[in-house]
């Protein structure tokens, strides 16, 4: 909000953020900064607003992107599990490089076409109105901004000096 640019470039930033941290790939930072770019949006906006996706929130909020996926292309894969995603991550990081993809790939297959369709999904409907709302916000703070600035600007009248008493 603090940033010196136009609310179109914040916002757009901002929305790229927002849109890039539901992407299920890690690295969302740079994406929604390429993002923001391509859009002439403000790069340095974008970066706070990818970090929503973080240890804590990546898993469900793919799984969640997983399961609007899996809904909106309903019988074309087979439903999987909140406890049988944790496990596959448990069961991937626990083996070697090569035989975790050998286990992942089989049902990676089935998973990242209805996981990448639901977050995508997702990430559009966050990253809308929430750059709506946030160049609306900016607006409002850049007015009350500049007419603090002019405030301070306006010369005050000059104060008389004290006489010193005649004798």
């Amino acid at each position: 909000m603090h940033l010196e640019d136009t609310p179109y470039r914040i916002a757009a930033g901002s929305a790229c953020g927002i849109f890039a941290a539901t992407l299920p790939i890690f690295g969302q930072t740079f994406v929604g900064m390429a993002v923001a770019k391509l859009l002439r949006g403000s790069v340095l906006a974008s970066i706070p607003w990818s970090w929503i996706s973080n240890p804590a929130t990546t898993l469900p909020i793919w799984y969640a992107g997983y399961r609007l996926g899996e809904w909106l292309v309903p019988g074309a894969h087979p439903a999987i599990g909140y406890q049988e995603m944790m496990h596959l991550l448990k069961a991937f990081n626990q083996v070697g490089w090569q035989e975790g993809w050998s286990i992942m790939g089989t049902t990676l297959v089935d998973i990242l076409s209805p996981l990448w369709l639901g977050t995508t999904i997702m990430g559009l409907v966050l990253a809308i109105p929430g750059g709506v709302a946030i160049h609306a916000l900016v607006v409002i703070l850049q007015r009350r901004k500049a007419q603090r600035q002019r405030a301070w600007l306006v010369p005050s009248p000059p104060r008389s000096m004290p006489q010193e008493p005649q004798k």
